[in-house]
């Protein structure tokens, strides 16, 4: 823990004070804080130096800028401050550095939700249904799922087209709809989705779809078919990652 505390301070140090807006830096600084309450100081005033040196450019830049900020006021506070303060935090923020388009719902729930802490959940779910766009939000499917509501979570998590490993495993465990899972598990076709989204999509799929009558054995096959080589070349990029998926892979379309 103390080597990798180390190598992000080093990371973080290494960019504080250079004037161009660096993502790399952004994502290191995020990262490091966005997590349960972090104890290292050390790491709160990394991130408080990036964000007063950061001139944000476009508007991409200053959602980055405004999220960081919430975290660092969230994590000084260890928390404690209502969904309100938040919200209020977040307007004033968004007035402040003069946004060039229009602030969207995606954007603006993602300044204000903190997705660990589980204290405003209720009051982000209220919030998010009154917004228009709020359903292409990557994280409409994650408080819903988090409240329970599943048959919502499932629909947000197809309709925003992020995580459709999430929704695999909603429809496979919680709604008890082979079919449904099926129709997620399939999206991983239509864009090319990150080595343990798609691990975990065929694991769902080997456990509860594969011999399952409710699907055909032809469209599994040929969904497995199309999985492989869609992903095989993976394998050249990050063969470490990728070999345990492919494997799975393969091994399926073996049996049919």
């Amino acid at each position: 823990m103390k080597k990798l505390v180390l190598s992000t301070l080093l990371v973080l140090s290494s960019v504080i004070g250079v004037s161009a807006f660096d993502w790399s830096a952004s994502s290191a600084v995020m990262n490091a804080i966005n997590t349960q309450f972090v104890t290292d100081a050390a790491l709160i005033e990394n991130a408080q130096a990036f964000v007063d040196a950061a001139q944000p450019t476009d508007d991409a830049q200053r959602y980055r800028v405004i999220r960081i900020r919430a975290l660092i006021r969230f994590q000084k506070a260890a928390g404690n401050i209502t969904f309100d303060d938040q919200k209020k935090f977040i307007d004033d923020q968004l007035s402040e550095l003069k946004f060039d388009g229009e602030v969207k719902a995606q954007d603006y729930l993602d300044c204000l939700y903190i997705w660990w802490y589980r204290g405003w959940d209720n009051e982000v779910y209220s919030l998010m249904k009154t917004l228009d766009g709020h359903e292409k939000w990557q994280d409409a499917g994650h408080v819903c799922d988090k409240l329970g509501k599943y048959e919502e979570a499932y629909n947000y998590y197809v309709e925003s087209d992020t995580f459709p490993d999430r929704a695999v495993s909603i429809a496979a465990t919680r709604l008890n709809d082979p079919a449904r899972a099926f129709a997620a598990a399939k999206l991983i076709l239509e864009r090319t989705y990150w080595a343990s989204c798609v691990s975990s999509v065929i694991s769902n799929t080997v456990s509860h779809l594969v011999g399952n009558p409710a699907i055909p054995a032809d469209e599994m096959k040929t969904f497995l078919t199309n999985a492989n080589r869609k992903y095989s070349s993976k394998l050249i990029e990050d063969d470490a990652a990728w070999r345990p998926v492919i494997t799975m892979i393969r091994t399926m379309l073996e049996t049919y």
